[in-house]
C-alpha cells in the first residue's frame, strides 16, 4: 500500500478510451481536444471494437510493457501494479460503478489509480483517442481544472470540472477528454496526472478502437453511455493526503 491511503479513500474514476481513425477530407485541420463525447463522437465515424479488460479476472496484472486487447501500457507506479479490477482485487469493499461493468483498470493499491500514477499507451497507428474519466471527488475541492491531462497528436485535452459528461448512480462524475488529428495518424498517447490541489483517484476503463464506417456515430450517439449501477463502499469517500495530512472528501 502507498504511504498515504487509509480506510476510507474516496473516488472513481472509471475512464473509457476511445481510439478511431479520423473522418476523410479534413486533411489541412489541426489537431483539435475535447472536453464533449457528443461533438467528439459526432466527428469521429467507424466501427468500434472495445476493449472492455472484462476477459481478465479481477486482480490480473498489466506489467509495464505487456499488451491487452490492442494496447501497450507503460508506466512506473513505484512498484504498485496497474490490474484490472472490478473494485474488490485490493480491497474487500463493494464493487464500483463504472462505465462497463465489471472491470476497469486501477491497481493492486486499494484498486485506484492516483494523482501522479501517469499512463503511456502504445497501439497501431490511428487519428483520434479519446477517454472517460470518472471521479467520485468534489470538483473545486479535491480536483481541479487539467489534473489529468490527455496528450496525443501534437494536442492536449484537459480535464474541465464544469464539462460534467454524466452522473453515475452513487453520484461520480464522468468526464472526457479526447483528441482528433484528421491530418496524422499517432501510435502512442499519454494520460499524465497534474494535481496541483492535493491527491485524487481515478480509474480507467473501455478502449475502444474504430476503423471509419458511415452511421457509426447515429448508433453511438443512440446508444449512449451503458453505467453500471453497482455499489460503493464509503472506504472511498477520503484521501488523507502523506505531507499535509489533509483530507478532502467527495
Amino acid at each position: 500500500m502507498r504511504p498515504y491511503a487509509s480506510g476510507a479513500l474516496a473516488p472513481t474514476v472509471a475512464l473509457a478510451v476511445v481510439v478511431a481513425l479520423a473522418m476523410p477530407g479534413a486533411a489541412a485541420a489541426a489537431p483539435t481536444p475535447h472536453t464533449s463525447a457528443m461533438a467528439f463522437f459526432a466527428s469521429l465515424p467507424g466501427t468500434a471494437s472495445t476493449a472492455r479488460f472484462d476477459a481478465l479476472a479481477s486482480g490480473d496484472t498489466i506489467a509495464s510493457g505487456a499488451s491487452t486487447e490492442g494496447l501497450t501500457f507503460h508506466y512506473d507506479f513505484g512498484g504498485v501494479g496497474l490490474i484490472a479490477t472490478d473494485g474488490t482485487a485490493a480491497d474487500a469493499g463493494g464493487a464500483f460503478d463504472t462505465t462497463s461493468a465489471p472491470n476497469f483498470l486501477g491497481t493492486n493499491d486499494l484498486d485506484v489509480l492516483v494523482d501522479g500514477d501517469d499512463l503511456v499507451l502504445d497501439f497501431a497507428p490511428m487519428r483520434a483517442l479519446g477517454l472517460f474519466v470518472v471521479s467520485a471527488e468534489t470538483p473545486g475541492v479535491s480536483l481541479f481544472d487539467g489534473d489529468i491531462r490527455l496528450a496525443v497528436g501534437g494536442a492536449t485535452a484537459s480535464l474541465d470540472i464544469d464539462d460534467v459528461q454524466a452522473t453515475l448512480a452513487d453520484g461520480s462524475r464522468v468526464y472526457f477528454l479526447g483528441v482528433i488529428d484528421p491530418a496524422a495518424t499517432f501510435d502512442s498517447a499519454s494520460l499524465g496526472t497534474f494535481g496541483g490541489g492535493g491527491a485524487f483517484a481515478f480509474n480507467v476503463d473501455d478502449v475502444v478502437t474504430a476503423v471509419p464506417e458511415p452511421g457509426f456515430v447515429e448508433t453511438l450517439i443512440a446508444g449512449g453511455i451503458v453505467l453500471s449501477r453497482t455499489s460503493r463502499r464509503r472506504r472511498r469517500r477520503s484521501i488523507v493526503h502523506p505531507l499535509e495530512e489533509s483530507t478532502w472528501s467527495a
